[in-house]
């Protein structure tokens, strides 16, 4: 998704993370957060925390990282909760 000067994507999800709605849900709330203003400096880590908890117990990994202009988000599965 492409807001203004910044683009932001999820870069990779786990197998376990087939048919879930969340990492979905993820990316367009992100957008909204770049939308209203968030300082770019801090939506990596709000962005980790808002995957932090609404993945909840699943989540093993999570990875947002500013390369450029774009925001990359990477959700990893804990692949024994599946």
């Amino acid at each position: 998704m492409r807001n203004g000067t910044v683009e932001i994507y999820v870069a990779g999800l786990s197998y376990g993370c087939d048919g879930c709605p969340a990492p979905k849900r993820i990316l367009k709330e992100a957008y909204n957060l770049a939308a209203l203003g968030t300082h770019l400096e801090n939506l990596a880590e709000d962005v980790e925390d808002m995957v932090q908890m609404t993945c909840g117990p699943c989540s093993e990994s999570v990875r947002c990282e500013r390369i450029g202009d774009r925001f990359e988000i990477d959700i990893g599965k804990d692949e024994e909760q599946s």
